[in-house]
């Protein structure tokens, strides 16, 4: 034994001398393979060879394994062999560091150093006699039983080790946290999945949510948490009446026209997109009312599929030019079907039908509101509805105009009144409509011109021009309805409101507030 240790000794010795590092690994490794299928008498040792093997595939501590790898392969390269006791002193070493932090990967190493050692052996002896090649293998199946040992050791403390640190970073259950925690998104990651309750923000679809009516809707929206998504085509709306929202990231704004149908998932839907001045539904009648009908068409679908509820906003315009006075919401109305102004009276006629079949047949959750005259901040300059034309005639300096005699009475109500009301509708779960939102405050329109005349210019003068067709000559609402059902009553007066709406007007007018 102790000539066969020398020879092989001094063979490895000139092996490393005669050639570089990585030649040496690669004749190893070219050894090994030799061993384990060249070699019949050396197929014994085949499985302790694949175990360690596998043992090496499972390193991962790649600075402290490397620095004690290149050590141990340094060691092999220079020929500082071991027989049984390198073996045995193997085992020593990876058991010593089994039980330091983390060994497993020190176990591997040493098992695949004890291996290429047996290679080499193995190797040796097939160039030896058979008595050496069988003293070989028992050293060789010897130093693998001791691996396999070791590993197993190794197993052993990683399962004590991972059970300590699972009972040492234990989280707690649902029942172990204070009340009031959160639980769901955004905490401790739970050792069991917990379900993610359901978002208590309301997702809200504003349909025509630009224009004057929608933009402060929206903005009543928002200030309450909900998520807001606008749809708008932009045909009346204007961005800049949203603009202070766009960077919210619970806002979203979506440019559609209502006649195309729409895929979203929400929970309510203000329906308000329509042109609602006779200057803008009058320029494209047909439009007008495919709005009306397709759009309503549209979001009912939507709603039940998505299982929302929806708030219609029609209009007064229902009521005609009204027999009854004040109107009630059971007054059938007095509309001339094929006027110019039926393309919104009857297009609005035809979106409750729609509201009310689709709740009798489909079931669909509905709410619809019947607008009376409005008025405040963000109405176009120019949309040919009274209160805005006689307060950017009088801030201009030209005079207001009236359309017939002046006789024919309105009532107005402040924008936040109206945002009001269509939200506590929407919100009440009884009442489903139609409700009359307006201001029950009658005035002709001599007196408002005056009261215009009063806040804005003094100055300003008045002329009167030809009555325009099926101008209705009273319009007046009877809200006991919303006051019973709702709880809502206007609160704002003409003479409190009237301001407001005029300093916006001064300022999309860049007109400076001393010329008045």
């Amino acid at each position: 034994m102790q000539s066969r240790s020398t020879t092989v000794r001094d063979k490895r010795v000139d092996s490393t001398n005669q050639t570089p590092n990585k030649q040496a690994s690669k004749s190893i490794i070219v050894r090994a393979l030799i061993a384990m299928f060249g070699n019949k008498r050396a197929r014994g040792r085949t499985a302790a060879i694949v175990i360690a093997c596998v043992m090496m595939l499972v390193i991962t501590s790649a600075k402290a394994q490397g620095k004690f790898g290149a050590h141990e392969g340094d060691v092999g390269q220079k020929g500082a062999t071991r027989d049984a006791e390198d073996a045995n002193g193997g085992e020593a070493r990876g058991a010593t560091a089994l039980r330091s932090t983390k060994t497993t990967d020190a176990v591997a190493e040493i098992g695949g150093f004890d291996a290429h050692e047996a290679h080499i052996e193995v190797e040796d002896a097939r160039k030896g006699n058979d008595v050496d090649a069988m003293e070989v293998k028992v050293e060789a199946t010897e130093a693998a039983t001791e691996t396999r040992k070791a590993w197993s050791d190794a197993e052993a403390d990683s399962r004590e080790a991972l059970a300590t640190f699972k009972s040492a970073s234990k989280i707690p259950s649902k029942k172990e946290f204070a009340d009031g925690e959160p639980l769901g998104r955004g905490s401790l990651t739970m050792a069991k999945p917990v379900p993610i309750p359901k978002a208590t923000r309301l997702r809200v679809l504003v349909t025509g949510g630009a224009g004057f009516v929608g933009s402060h809707l929206v903005d009543r929206l928002m200030e309450r948490g909900n998520i807001v998504i606008v749809a708008d085509n932009f045909f009346t709306g204007r961005k800049e009446n949203i603009m202070h929202h766009l960077q919210n990231p619970f806002f979203e704004l979506i440019r559609h026209d209502v006649v195309e149908p729409m895929l979203v998932e929400v929970d309510q839907i203000y329906h308000l997109a329509c042109p609602a001045s006779p200057v803008h539904y009058k320029h494209n009648p047909v439009k007008t009312i495919k709005t009306s009908v397709m759009g309503t068409l549209n979001m009912l679908g939507l709603a039940k599929r998505v299982g929302a509820r929806m708030l219609l906003t029609s209009t007064s315009e229902v009521y005609g030019d009204p027999l009854q006075h004040p109107q009630t919401e059971d007054y059938w109305g007095n509309v001339n079907p094929i006027g110019v102004r039926s393309c919104y009276d009857e297009g609005k006629r035809v979106a409750e039908t729609l509201c009310f079949d689709y709740h009798r047949q489909e079931g669909v959750d509905i709410r619809i509101a019947r607008i009376f005259n409005t008025y405040g901040p963000r109405m176009a300059l120019e949309d040919g509805r009274v209160v805005s034309n006689f307060v950017s005639q009088a801030l201009r300096g030209d005079p207001m105009t009236i359309y017939g005699d002046g006789k024919q009475t309105r009532s107005f109500q402040y924008v936040d009144d109206l945002v009001a009301g269509l939200i506590a509708l929407m919100d009440n779960d009884v009442e489903i409509g139609p409700v009359n939102i307006g201001n029950p405050n009658e005035f002709t329109m001599l007196e408002l011109a005056e009261v215009v005349r009063e806040v804005v210019n003094p100055k300003a003068q008045i002329v009167f021009k030809e009555n325009t067709q099926d101008d209705p000559g009273r319009r007046r609402p009877d809200i006991s309805k919303a006051k019973r059902t709702l709880g809502w009553e206007p609160k704002i007066k003409l003479r409190d409101g009237l301001p407001k709406m005029v300093d916006d007007f001064r300022e999309r007018l860049n007109l400076p507030k001393t010329e008045l």
